[in-house]
């Protein structure tokens, strides 16, 4: 089945100047493998669970950022959990 986002993608790579910007951003380097998650920060969308998945990955694969975009009740709890996997404050 086909869900409609209403949200036409983007079919053009930014230029590479660009491309850095928004990775320095997001305190990514050039060489780090982004993986980007889109959606309402909401319990059914399971962000939760994604960064149990994703706190595996990273152990073999320091190299990788995954970037949570949305907005939604959940938004406080996922910054903080994400906090105790790096051993920071949220932000």
């Amino acid at each position: 089945s086909v869900l409609v986002t209403g949200i036409e993608p983007v079919r053009e790579r930014p230029d590479p100047s660009e491309r850095h910007a928004i990775r320095a951003k997001y305190r990514s380097g050039p060489s780090d493998i982004v993986l980007v998650n889109v959606a309402r920060l909401y319990p059914e969308k399971a962000q939760g669970l994604l960064l149990d998945c994703f706190a595996e990955i990273v152990r073999s694969r320091r190299q990788t950022k995954l970037w949570l975009m949305g907005v939604g009740p959940l938004e406080s709890a996922l910054k903080e959990r994400v906090g105790t996997y790096r051993g920071t404050p949220p932000d």
